[in-house]
């Protein structure tokens, strides 16, 4: 009797670990977003960079565009420590990513990326970088 209890939980243990496996991955577009807008915050390589932008948003950032950005934003704000996903936004067109990341000089700042899905195909349609304290300053003032 005691063998069939020990082999009972084992066996509703590794069906629990099997199905947590399973669902471990967000699904397959928000995984391949995620890896862009890794590739995107390296600010290195700017023709994987473009492989994955809309061709409107490749044209408006340009190789020395996104090269400055991100010489400027080290300089201003240091090496980035921090990039956590904490909401994303399903439509049936695209996707919304919102990040809070941080960097030395600035711990919390917030990245939106907005991502088109035609078809198969996901692009980065678009993306923004705000600087958390420095919008509530701004809203403070505004109600002023």
């Amino acid at each position: 009797m005691k063998i069939k209890k020990q082999l009972m939980m084992f066996l509703v243990m590794a069906l629990t670990c099997v199905s947590a496996v399973c669902f471990a991955s967000h699904g397959t577009d928000l995984d391949a977003e995620e890896r862009y807008v890794d590739q995107f915050m390296a600010g290195k390589d700017y023709a994987k960079v473009s492989a994955f932008m809309d061709p409107q948003l490749a044209k408006n950032v340009t190789r020395e565009q996104y090269t400055n950005l991100f010489t400027k934003m080290n300089q201003d704000l240091g090496k980035l420590v921090k990039k956590e996903l904490r909401a994303y936004e399903l439509f049936d067109d695209g996707h919304v990513l919102h990040y809070v990341i941080g960097f030395e000089k600035a711990p919390v700042m917030v990245l939106d990326v907005v991502f088109k899905k035609t078809g198969d195909k996901v692009s980065m349609l678009n993306f923004r970088i705000l600087d958390a304290a420095n919008n509530k300053k701004q809203e403070s003032k505004e109600k002023k």
